[in-house]
């Protein structure tokens, strides 16, 4: 691959990374101003271990690291 489709390439997965960290911070800050029931917490609770789970495979993928070893 060129430079600019590798970069490309890392931008793209840098921005699912930045969309999930979003929507996680997002969720937590909906909770804090909301005051969530405490019957939604476990609830609220898979949904952030599924997020961080996600963002987590996207920044330990030999993609990303491939791609952040070529810059």
């Amino acid at each position: 691959m060129n430079y600019e489709a590798n970069l490309r390439e890392f931008k793209e997965l840098i921005s699912k990374i930045e969309y999930i960290k979003y929507t996680m911070n997002s969720l937590v800050y909906w909770d804090k101003i909301t005051y969530m029931p405490k019957d939604g917490i476990e609830y609220r609770s898979k949904v952030m271990s599924f997020m961080a789970s996600e963002q987590y495979q996207l920044l330990a993928s030999n993609q990303f690291n491939d791609l952040l070893k070529f810059f």
